[in-house]
């Protein structure tokens, strides 16, 4: 969607709020301490003919922090992923492709 059409329906009716006046209305929380809260600000796409919606964090310090705290999420082959399109799927080494010829 940070090119301007949507994944979803091929639209390029899609709208961001990276240029907002108030950043800090769109956030996640980071970590939860005994004094003090971490959020980071969220940049968020939406499109406006099917209203699918992307979110990215916004500064780069932010995602680094996430990287190193946060619990990676594994890889899982399952029917809920069929909606990803070529470009999301791992790719498979030449060598273990085989065509038979007939």
């Amino acid at each position: 969607m940070k090119n301007g059409q949507c994944p979803k329906c091929g639209s390029r009716d899609v709208f961001s709020n990276t240029h907002r006046k108030f950043p800090a209305f769109h956030t996640i929380m980071l970590s939860s301490g005994n004094t003090s809260n971490r959020y980071a600000s969220l940049d968020t796409y939406v499109c406006g003919s099917c209203g699918y919606v992307e979110s990215y964090v916004a500064k780069r310090e932010d995602l680094d922090y996430i990287k190193e705290e946060w619990a990676s999420v594994e890889l899982t082959c399952d029917r809920s992923a069929q909606h990803l399109s070529v470009n999301h799927l791992p790719s498979i080494p030449t060598d273990e492709l085989k065509v038979e010829a007939n």
